[in-house]
């Protein structure tokens, strides 16, 4: 009698343990859906990157568009480019594609900046959200340079991005 006992409260026990509550969505498993942080929004950020020959100041924006952890939208970066000793006003448009972002508060995210004409050409790039501040932060971020038929060879230069809300 006590081993039926102790195998009964022994399968109680395991079938308990099964019944913890979840967060995934497979097969029985119960409990809320994943959560993400919402970047849904338009952002700004002050520039000031470089490369080799290069200098890019002004503002850039983001327009953003989420479904769950992915997103979309597009960009305009207005400013001036410095090569050498000309200098001249810019406006840089293009899209934002393939943007995917991290499960929790504070995640990571990546997205591809393309310009707007220039086909298949992307450059890729990651950061963080912050939920508490609303910024999209890219250290070494890449931004595309080109003129608007992309008829030049797209360049790039980097430098930090502080998107704010």
């Amino acid at each position: 009698m006590r081993v039926l006992r102790l195998g009964l409260v022994s399968a109680l026990v395991l079938g308990g343990a099964g019944c913890e509550s979840g967060t995934g969505s497979g097969p029985g498993i119960s409990g809320p859906p994943p959560a993400y942080e919402d970047i849904s929004g338009q952002y700004s950020a002050p520039v000031l990157a470089t490369s080799t020959g290069l200098v890019l100041t002004g503002t850039m924006y983001l327009f953003l568009t989420q479904e769950d952890s992915t997103f979309r939208g597009s960009y305009a970066m207005v400013g001036t480019l410095e090569e050498g000793a000309a200098s001249e006003p810019i406006t840089l448009i293009g899209a934002v594609s393939n943007g995917v972002l991290a499960l929790g508060s504070n995640p990571a995210l990546t997205m591809d900046f393309n310009p707007i004409g220039c086909g298949a050409t992307f450059v890729q790039n990651a950061g963080s959200f912050s939920g508490s501040l609303g910024t999209i932060t890219m250290p070494d971020a890449t931004i595309p340079v080109q003129d608007l038929d992309c008829a030049e060879l797209l360049r790039t230069v980097v430098g930090t991005l502080a998107f704010t809300k």
